[in-house]
């Protein structure tokens, strides 16, 4: 019988990942509004064990995006703080906070509703991925666009992000993912 690569099967793949299980009960204590781990964090975890890698991926930028979204307080230096807060709990974390409230200054798209919302519209459909802890400890995936393309390895620039093509373009040359990934496949 044909494995099935769906959003359980993601879901499983986290759980039985004690570091990322840790990452997202770290996320978890912060307690920000409409918090999740998202991208790499995710897509990553994927394409290692369907690469059958027996060690997580390093090297390059590899961080682990956490997000949230309160409106109220854009300032950049909160992000700073609770990346330091972050570091002093689980310190071999690369973490990344951002406020997807304040993204839209940087991109020059319309504001963002919600953290999924900015998911949503992120470069590559592959990286439209995020998780969290809800309150009962289940590990929930939001994929506003499905998980079709993280799992079938596929890479393609996403219609809902505005910046695209020139920014799909510029993060593959950047990312080189084949070169980690060699199933990996980028469709321009």
């Amino acid at each position: 019988m044909k494995p099935i690569y769906d959003e359980k099967f993601i879901i499983g793949l986290i759980k039985q990942d004690d570091w990322m299980m840790r990452a997202l009960e770290t996320a978890k204590k912060m307690n920000l509004p409409d918090w999740w781990l998202a991208a790499g964090f995710i897509r990553n975890k994927v394409w290692d064990s369907l690469h059958k890698y027996k060690a997580r991926t390093t090297g390059g930028k590899i961080d682990v995006d956490f997000i949230y979204f309160e409106p109220l307080n854009l300032r950049p230096e909160v992000d700073k703080s609770l990346e330091i807060k972050l570091l002093k709990q689980m310190p071999e974390v690369p973490w990344s906070v951002s406020n997807q409230a304040r993204m839209h200054l940087y991109t020059g798209e319309e504001p963002h509703f919600s953290s999924i919302d900015a998911v949503s519209k992120w470069p590559e459909i592959s990286t439209c991925v995020a998780v969290k802890m809800d309150d009962w400890g289940n590990v929930v995936l939001g994929a506003p666009l499905g998980v079709e393309d993280v799992v079938k390895m596929v890479v393609r620039p996403n219609p809902r992000c505005e910046r695209n093509p020139q920014v799909f373009k510029e993060r593959m040359r950047q990312k080189d993912w084949q070169k980690r990934w060699p199933k990996v496949k980028v469709l321009l």
